[in-house]
């Protein structure tokens, strides 16, 4: 929904839908260095809920639903084109 190198030249966050929600995160130049150690020791979880923050987490797993590892995987993709990061 969002260009990602307008939202790195204005600061402006990234926009994107997944599973017909829209979520945001920073310009890729603002990402957490903690998500991105999340990231590259496996921990999926932790990356996407910094990435995300906690209020767009719960709204991707709201309190007693169900979701996948396949889910996950999923948004972690959808961050990752939304924000033109190769995966």
């Amino acid at each position: 929904m969002s260009n990602p190198a307008q939202a790195e030249a204005t600061g402006q966050p990234i926009t994107f839908e997944y599973a017909g929600e829209t979520y945001s995160v920073a310009p890729t130049d603002e990402w957490d260095v903690d998500a991105m150690e999340a990231y590259e020791a496996g921990n999926i979880v932790t990356c996407v809920r910094l990435l995300i923050g906690e209020a767009q987490y719960r709204k991707f797993k709201p309190a007693g639903a169900k979701r996948t590892l396949a889910d996950l995987r999923g948004l972690f993709d959808a961050i990752q084109t939304a924000a033109d990061v190769p995966n």
